[in-house]
């Protein structure tokens, strides 16, 4: 079994490059026409039109009616269907209790984009270079997986956009009266089916399915060469047009949206592929052990192809904001998915992994951890010192404290591992118990204290300031208690086994705790992220009620003078602008805390799925090592993630540029202190011009809402959702 495995490891690298290197040379030719105008949008709606309405439905008909059903792994189709229904109704779900308020074209869209993929012009060359020498019947597979998508799961998403552009003709007073409501969904409903059954792919789809049995798995001569020039020219075809569509759809991006597409993409290219494998393996396509393998990694790599170019067609023309969530994610997935797909197709080949195999696998585990650690280390320092200067964390947010323990525990964290690289010098028994002690205990705490946070910002936003500072007990408690009850009980319970990784370092025992610490941060974070988006939409309904209701009353007050002449007004404007900007940072430290949070989920998903697998399955495949990477990246690069989210913000970076422009000013450049200075003047030039009528909105309508969130009495009042 070795030997074949290492015989077709050759085969694969021989294929899997030149496939890669042509679909993206294809793609880049295409972007490239597009952005030189070669192309012009009218052309690629015409290379779409040929794309969908011919070359497509050309090539599904032609491998559907040469397919033999017979031989084809029912239960397999099965796990990808169900994986992707999950998969589609989650991403619904999830969608529809943190979006307030509830917009169903969000929902069907993103549903959509989680669980449609480009199977045939990226996925069918890449499966085609792992599989055509060891299993050529995986192939097929992509024919009958596709309407899977597109029959059963997409309609359910077209029907939730078309309600919601229902609804919005509506409430602009173009919509149905109520006595016609129920017979307009009836019309709703018989208008997609209708659409759907028009849809040349779906023809082609249900026509091959005909036409199988009556041509006996082999095509007519005359219709054979009609056929296959038009299903031949698919492939480039599509892969030019995914170029064509990605010219031009990064621009200007709202930091909301490219959250949004970070949370859909990593649905898509991790929960996706984890999902169907383990599904694969529950439901087992063949009673050999090495089959239902080979059909859980064939299903583990079809999970990680992109998004399909096909989701852009899906938005609404009116709707800017999911046009650019649709156009990003294209471009996002695409991106991320050649080294993905690179990596998942070279480690599915190691079938099986000798212990030499195995013990350089984890050599190259460790260096790599190693090589994370140091770059993590020095990043988490940046930051540090930041925190320090600002000194933000004493006087302005307890939020801030907590976050400081947090990037304290990410300093140590990659502090602790870079010793682990030369441990394996000592012999020492006990050096090495300790160490890897420190690094089950340091990755747990890291986990933890990220839920701990998300509490302390709900409780903040939700319930005030005096309540959170009140419950300070409760969020040591659980950022610190699961950590430490775990330690004992695996210094306790356990037997340290002859390993580099320290996820399996103690057994079983440390197995089992790490995945129900694991749960209760998932199942704390994602409860605290539900009330604080919740929270947040109702404090933006009710601001804009308070406005609306303040502009009513200033039409009552046009007698009050239009100037004040009081001697304090000067000294007013001058509280308003270090008001506006202390509000506008306690702002930006806000946001920056909770997509830290919420990045952390990644890291979570990622860590469980090792620990599920090593618990119900002790073989290691090349799969294995591959999430053992990611996990190691996630975790020990946390320090790296946290300077993307803060450091990059100016808050940050300010202190440590003044103190760096002091520094050099004294060996004689002053070049940095002079730039920071006029941009400094430049700030306070912006400030000073401030008109009245932007004071007047930050005095009447801000500043009051603001200092109404911060004060201490006020804000111990509960508050509900």
């Amino acid at each position: 079994m070795n030997n074949s495995t290492d015989d077709n490891i050759p085969a694969i690298n021989k294929e899997l490059y030149p496939a890669l290197v042509q679909c993206f040379v294809i793609i880049t030719f295409g972007y490239i026409a597009g952005q030189l105008s070669i192309l012009t949008q009218s052309h690629s709606t015409g290379l779409s039109r040929y794309i969908s309405n011919f070359a497509l439905p050309a090539l599904i008909f032609k491998n559907l009616v040469t397919i033999h059903f017979g031989s084809v792994s029912w239960p397999f189709l099965a796990s990808i269907f169900i994986g992707k229904s999950i998969i589609f109704f989650l991403t619904a779900l999830i969608t529809s209790f943190i979006q307030r308020p509830i917009n169903y074209a969000n929902i069907g869209l993103y549903s959509i984009i989680t669980s449609q993929s480009n199977d045939f012009a990226l996925g069918y060359p890449i499966v085609e270079a792992v599989y055509q020498h060891s299993h050529p019947d995986y192939l097929r597979y992509i024919y009958l997986i596709a309407p899977i998508s597109l029959v059963i799961l997409n309609p359910l998403g077209f029907l939730l956009i078309e309600t919601q552009s229902r609804l919005n003709d509506k409430r602009l007073g173009y919509g149905h009266v109520t006595g016609e409501y129920s017979s307009s969904r009836l019309r709703l409903i018989s208008k997609i089916i209708c659409n759907l059954l028009k849809n040349p792919m779906v023809v082609a789809t249900i026509l091959g399915c005909i036409f199988n049995p009556i041509f006996k798995q082999t095509l007519p001569y005359m219709l054979l060469r009609i056929i296959t020039p038009l299903a031949d020219s698919f492939g480039a075809t599509a892969l030019f047009y995914l170029g064509l569509q990605l010219v031009g759809k990064i621009r200007k991006l709202h930091s909301y949206v490219i959250f949004t597409v970070m949370i859909l993409s990593m649905i898509k290219s991790l929960i996706l592929p984890l999902l169907i494998r383990q599904i694969v393996f529950m439901l087992k396509p063949k009673d050999d052990t090495n089959s239902t393998l080979e059909y859980s990694n064939y299903g583990f790599l079809y999970g990680t192809f992109p998004v399909a170019p096909t989701v852009i067609f899906y938005v609404p023309e009116q709707n800017i904001f999911l046009q650019s969530v649709a156009s990003t994610c294209l471009v996002v997935s695409t991106l991320l998915a050649a080294p993905i797909m690179l990596i998942s197709a070279k480690m599915i080949a190691l079938k099986t992994i000798d212990n030499k195999t195995s013990a350089s696998y984890e050599n190259t585990l460790c260096q790599a951890s190693f090589d994370v650690s140091i770059i993590s280390l020095l990043c988490t320092i940046i930051v540090f010192i930041g925190f320090i200067l600002r000194r933000r964390w004493k006087k302005n947010s307890l939020i801030h404290r907590y976050t400081l323990i947090l990037l304290i525990l990410q300093l140590m964290l990659a502090l602790w591992n870079i010793p682990s690289q030369y441990m394996k010098i000592h012999t020492i028994a006990w050096q090495n118990i300790l160490h890897g002690i420190g690094s089950v205990f340091l990755a747990l705490a890291t986990r933890t204290w990220s839920a701990s946070i998300a509490f302390i910002l709900m409780t903040r936003v939700c319930y005030g300031v005096q309540k959170t500072r009140q419950l300070f007990w409760l969020y040591h408690l659980f950022g610190w208690s699961l950590p430490i009850i775990s330690i004992i009980l695996v210094s306790v319970k356990s037997v340290q086994k002859q390993t580099s990784l320290v996820i399996e370092k103690f057994g079983k025992i440390q197995v089992i705790l790490s995945i129900i610490v694991l749960l209760i941060s998932i199942l704390l974070s994602i409860y605290c992220l539900v009330r604080l988006a919740r929270r947040t939409y109702r404090l933006k309904h009710d601001e804009n009620h308070r406005r609306s209701s303040h502009s009513d009353t200033t039409l009552t007050n046009e007698s009050r003078p239009l100037i004040d002449t009081d001697d304090n007004s000067s000294r007013q404007n001058d509280e308003l602008n270090k008001a506006a900007t202390f509000s506008s940072s306690i702002i930006t430290w806000y946001i920056d805390i909770f997509v830290d949070t919420k990045w952390s989920h990644s890291k979570y998903l990622v860590c469980l799925s090792i620990l599920i697998w090593s618990f119900f399955d002790h073989s290691h495949t090349g799969i294995y090592y591959e999430l053992q990477f990611v996990d190691a990246v996630l975790l020990y690069g946390q320090g790296f993630i946290t300077f993307l989210v803060f450091a990059l913000d100016v808050d940050v970076l300010l202190p440590i540029a003044r103190s760096l422009g002091t520094g050099l000013s004294y060996v004689g450049y002053r070049g940095l202190q002079e730039f920071l200075n006029a941009n400094k003047q430049t700030k306070n030039r912006r400030h000073e011009t401030m008109d009245d009528d932007t004071l007047t909105n930050f005095e009447q309508n801000i500043k009051p809402n603001f200092l109404d969130s911060i004060n201490e009495p006020d804000s111990f009042r509960m508050q509900p959702f």
